[in-house]
């Protein structure tokens, strides 16, 4: 990914305010929106007891910015709407289209002081499916397409019998309907690369799902695949590009409506992306023990594709290799740190289960991590629970909590341990009561002034505002 940051740091240097660009990316029910609403809650009102930076106080310049949209027309965090559902006791409404959480932020430590305008992502975990199609042609995306579901990457019998249809197509109707069948077989399958991701999450903002194959397909079987009726876009196989295929003839058109679809619905996303500080991804290790090895494989290709996307490509000739560190130094040119999240961590009992559970995270992506060309100290797994739900009683290995979609009084249970390492074939044991980690529902004040207790918060808050001790 190419960076435009040069262009920020000359703002910087001429308004004396620095921006930092931060994405929070994840799939759904990782927890993006708790965060992202604790996060504002404690910047808005910093208590350094509550959480403590370093020695770092935060105080809001100009009130908050939580409404309307930004400069570049993007609709800013609902964060007022979403703090009274949760205050409430009602959860907010599922992610439907991106938006940003902005605050100008004042940080203060003894003598030194900086003045930060904090723009932070949320995106709808469906349009990640999408980010293969940035600096591809079609046709570029088509072979992508071919190695993630048919070969290299993986072996999706689905994809295969859907490459053998769309060879053999005679009209698109058939062809459509042969592609929707491929999505549906692997939504079945737990995949989150469905792309065009319009289909699951259209830009009517409404998300569709289903139990099964067929479920899902009777949703979506008058959903366009593209920006509608007239622009739908498939990927087409090898065969289909020979010079006489029969499927030869909607390469042209597929093109136009690929790009359409790119211009409308991709770059306006990763153009912003682009000129991204920090990424911190969020994934749900508890919720993964429990849905077995098909969700975990799904997730772990899916956290995979979001992180690699930022990847460091280093030039190939040594000099201008030599240039770009030496620019480094003198004006960031690259994203300066990226993080994996294990969310949730309240859920568990002792510090020793949220280090497995860290752990767990760590052997997901340890190694897209430090295959992203990044600064090995900048480069990280935490764990994080941006609302503590759950109290502990040690002596009783349990923990209390309101349990979501339960009644609101508190409810003592269980906790169950976290492994050492993933499961492997039987021992996974889907619904075993071994990994019966309870869905709990976020505490938080109706005094606005009273962020929500957390655990490991200030980790992620540190390192976002880079207030690392020196």
């Amino acid at each position: 990914m190419s960076n435009k940051s040069i262009y920020r740091s000359i703002w910087e240097t001429i308004s004396g305010e620095e921006r930092i660009r931060v994405a929070v990316l994840g799939s759904k029910g990782s927890g993006k929106t708790v965060f992202l609403t604790s996060l504002a809650n404690h910047l808005l009102n910093h208590d350094p007891a509550r959480c403590p930076l370093n020695g770092w106080t935060v105080t809001p310049v100009e009130g908050d910015l939580a409404a309307g949209s930004d400069a570049d027309g993007i609709p800013l965090y609902p964060y007022a709407d979403a703090r009274k559902s949760l205050a409430d006791g009602v959860w907010p409404h599922k992610t439907k289209d991106w938006s940003v959480l902005r605050l100008a932020l004042r940080l203060r430590n003894g003598k030194r002081r900086r003045d930060v305008l904090l723009e932070v992502l949320d995106l709808p975990g469906e349009r990640v499916a999408d980010f293969p199609m940035l600096g591809r042609s079609y046709r570029e995306w088509c072979e992508w397409m071919g190695h993630a579901f048919g070969g290299v990457f993986g072996s999706s019998d689905p994809y295969k019998a859907y490459c053998r249809a769309a060879a053999s197509a005679k009209e698109l109707p058939e062809l459509f309907a042969a592609y929707r069948r491929f999505l549906a077989e692997e939504y079945a399958a737990c995949s989150l690369s469905l792309t065009p991701s319009t289909v699951k999450l259209g830009r009517d903002a409404v998300s569709r799902a289903g139990g099964s194959a067929d479920e899902f397909l009777a949703n979506i079987a008058d959903v366009p695949l593209g920006l509608d009726a007239e622009r739908q876009f498939v990927p087409l196989p090898p065969a289909c590009f020979e010079p006489d295929a029969p499927c030869r003839e909607w390469l042209k058109r597929f093109e136009r409506s690929y790009g359409a679809y790119r211009r409308a619905v991709v770059d306006p996303i990763t153009d912003w992306l682009e000129d991204v500080n920090q990424l911190f991804y969020f994934v749900d290790v508890l919720g993964l023990l429990q849905r077995g090895p098909d969700v975990y494989n799904a997730e772990k290709a899916f956290g995979a594709q979001a992180l690699r996307m930022f990847a460091r490509a280093d030039s190939a000739n040594s000099l201008v290799r030599g240039l770009q560190r030496l620019l480094d130094t003198f004006i960031r040119t690259r994203i300066d740190g990226a993080h994996v999240v294990a969310t949730k961590a309240d859920r568990v009992l002792s510090e020793e289960n949220r280090t497995r559970l860290k752990n767990l995270a760590r052997r997901m992506f340890g190694a897209t991590l430090l295959n992203l060309g990044l600064d090995a100290r900048h480069v990280g797994v935490l764990s994080c629970a941006a609302v503590r739900t759950t109290d502990e009683y040690l002596r009783e290995k349990a923990l209390g909590a309101r349990l979501d979609g339960h009644s609101e009084a508190l409810t003592t249970y269980r906790a169950a341990d976290v492994p050492e390492d993933w499961p492997d074939g039987n021992a996974w044991g889907i619904g075993d009561a071994r990994f019966d980690f309870q869905s709990t529902f976020p505490r938080f004040d109706r005094r606005e002034d009273r962020p929500p207790p957390h655990l490991g918060l200030q980790d992620i808050l540190v390192r976002m505002l880079s207030l690392q001790e020196t």
